[in-house]
């Protein structure tokens, strides 16, 4: 099976994109993304599959992969339902790799990183690293602007001196992303997230795609697996979360703001997205936030 193409949507005003996930299980497609990846394991275990890589996971793992490489984790099947199971957490970091810009390996210290992000694509998992890597991803969760700028370089030099770690895909693994396919996908996303706040049809995103509406439904679906509805509910839905945390806009005015024009039915694909009210959503991560405290 062919993995997904994920479009990463980074916060405004920010060129990192890091969330802390607390889910009942990770169950993730298989996918890519032209960013690294960060992925650190606090909670739950189950399979990792990396390229063409398959091993378990389990609290305390630590990796690295980098661009376009095709992963998924998988939460044992027994965990799911179980009550008494404790719930499953990460930190996922994701960053461009000319995250300060094109010309950023004229820098003489950044210059190594060139070839440790090359080598990363065949995904790096970390033994008995610096535990100091796992506090300062849970601080960099909560921090913004040139502190959490600081933070996520002082992480890279962190793992880059890491000398306990072994390669998860085979030196001949090849993913078969097509550089073409990706530019189409790339433009596509791009006119959705400039214009989720509006009322947009499908005829208008498939005209970026150079396609008829229904070939491009059919591709899209087959390239994310979602309907392009679906994924604007969910680009709205993600945004109104954002409000929800980020500001103290009344949940009326984070409805219009996040491209939706009834509210009842916002509240209908909210509840049935995230399994609660949005007033629920914005007490549940305040209280996260303080059982998640640094």
């Amino acid at each position: 099976m062919l993995p997904w193409y994920l479009k990463v949507i980074y916060p405004q005003n920010s060129s990192i994109h890091i969330r802390y996930d607390r889910v009942d299980y990770f169950d993730n497609p298989w996918h890519f993304h032209p960013e690294l990846e960060v992925n650190l394991i606090l909670q739950g275990s189950g399979t990792r599959f990396v390229g063409n890589h398959v091993e378990k996971f389990q609290p305390g793992d630590l990796v690295f992969l980098g661009s376009n490489t095709p992963h998924y984790w998988k939460t044992n099947a027994r965990c799911r339902g179980d009550e008494s199971t404790s719930k499953c957490e990460a930190i996922i970091l994701k960053f461009s790799e000319y995250f300060l810009g094109i010309n950023q390996y004229d820098v003489p210290e950044l210059s190594p990183l060139k070839n440790f992000f090359e080598l990363a694509k065949r995904g790096i998992r970390f033994r008995n690293y610096d535990r100091k890597i796992q506090s300062r991803l849970k601080k960099m969760v909560h921090i913004k602007g040139l502190e959490r700028i600081g933070l996520f370089l002082e992480i890279l030099d962190l793992i880059y001196r890491e000398r306990e770690y072994y390669y998860l895909c085979s030196e001949g693994f090849l993913n078969s992303i097509n550089p073409r396919d990706e530019k189409r996908m790339n433009e596509v996303y791009n006119f959705m997230i400039n214009h989720f706040q509006e009322k947009i049809s499908i005829d208008q995103i498939a005209e970026k795609a150079h396609m008829n509406p229904s070939a491009f439904s059919r591709y899209f679906k087959q390239r994310t697996g979602k309907s392009v509805t679906a994924f604007l509910q969910d680009m709205r839905i993600g945004y109104a979360c954002r409000l929800l945390i980020q500001t103290s806009k009344n949940v009326s005015e984070i409805i219009l703001e996040s491209g939706f024009y009834n509210q009842a039915y916002f509240n209908r694909l909210f509840c049935s997205k995230m399994h609660c009210t949005p007033r629920e959503y914005r007490r549940k991560y305040k209280s996260e936030q303080d059982y998640f405290s640094v």
